[in-house]
């Protein structure tokens, strides 16, 4: 589970909560109403499924490459669907998702 923070308003949203399952590989991308943090979030996700916390430090791809790598792959995409208007990044979230989720991911 990661942010991506600092993105142009979109629909009054500047944030992507991601979140990938480790499994599968699959992801979900979601634009969080409220000005959450990640730890805030991740305290509640915890206590909700009854499982413990692990967390990783920012910008350490050893500790958490894989949602690293998405974090950058899912930003290339919207900067480059959206390249005439940044702020219409939100409407272009879902086909994101779908993008990658349905590709190939090495079991690596």
């Amino acid at each position: 589970m990661d942010f991506i923070e600092g993105l142009p308003k979109s629909k009054n949203h500047d944030t992507i909560l991601v979140v990938v399952d480790k499994l599968t590989k699959y992801a979900h991308f979601l634009p969080p109403t409220h000005p959450y943090t990640a730890f805030t979030v991740a305290q509640e996700l915890f206590k909700l499924t009854d499982t413990t916390l692990n967390m990783s430090s920012s910008y350490h791809p050893q500790t958490d490459g894989q949602t690293e790598r998405l974090n950058r792959c899912l930003e290339t995409y919207l900067r480059c669907m959206v390249q005439a208007c940044p702020s219409k990044w939100l409407s272009w979230l879902s086909l994101a998702e779908f993008w990658y989720n349905t590709t190939y991911h090495s079991h690596w």
